[in-house]
């Protein structure tokens, strides 16, 4: 392989590309793969170019993002968010999380999920609070895991997976509630 963003983008398997090679790279090698990222701005590479902290992606995001959809879309607002911190980049996840009449697609909301994780802002949490509610069960599922970890909250996936697997709304609103709820100091795994 002739360069660092060959062997990101040949790293790619079921689970994504091999992040640690952005983060290890160094000196010209970095500065040449943070130009191969941006030269290929797309779906890997958003978040590989927020791993490297670039400054230099932020007017590249900005340029893509009318023109972006669904997981990119929400990959640029997170990346965003981690290069920046604008509030307004939470925005652009919550409103792939949230279904509209052109974009329905139950993995990119999935995604918006995960990317609120660690954004523990009123704005993400009632994003993801509603989204307890979803019609698919992944998208309540990773909603539950996120809202949960930005409260402070560790919930067994059992849990989780008890309350929303048949999408009864008591069951929601009762976890919905104990999320909300400050946890106990010391507080351990449920």
């Amino acid at each position: 392989m002739s360069t660092l963003y060959d062997r990101f983008t040949a790293s790619v398997g079921r689970d994504g590309p091999d992040y640690s090679i952005v983060l290890r790279a160094r000196g010209a090698e970095r500065d040449r793969l943070e130009d191969d990222l941006l030269a290929n701005l797309d779906y890997y590479e958003i978040p590989a170019l927020a791993l490297m902290n670039s400054t230099k992606a932020i007017p590249h995001l900005r340029r893509r993002l009318p023109t972006s959809t669904g997981s990119v879309k929400a990959f640029i607002g997170r990346a965003l968010w981690d290069l920046t911190g604008d509030p307004a980049s939470v925005q652009i996840i919550t409103s792939v999380l949230r279904p509209d009449d052109f974009d329905d697609s139950w993995s990119d909301r999935v995604n918006a999920a995960n990317l609120l994780r660690g954004i523990n802002r009123p704005e993400a949490n009632a994003a993801l609070r509603e989204a307890l509610y979803d019609e698919e069960y992944l998208v309540r599922f990773n909603a539950a895991a996120s809202l949960a970890a930005n409260h402070g909250r560790r919930l067994s996936d059992v849990k989780i997976a008890a309350a929303l697997a048949d999408g009864d709304r008591s069951k929601i609103d009762a976890l919905a509630s104990r999320l909300a709820k400050r946890p106990r100091s010391g507080h351990r795994k449920t």
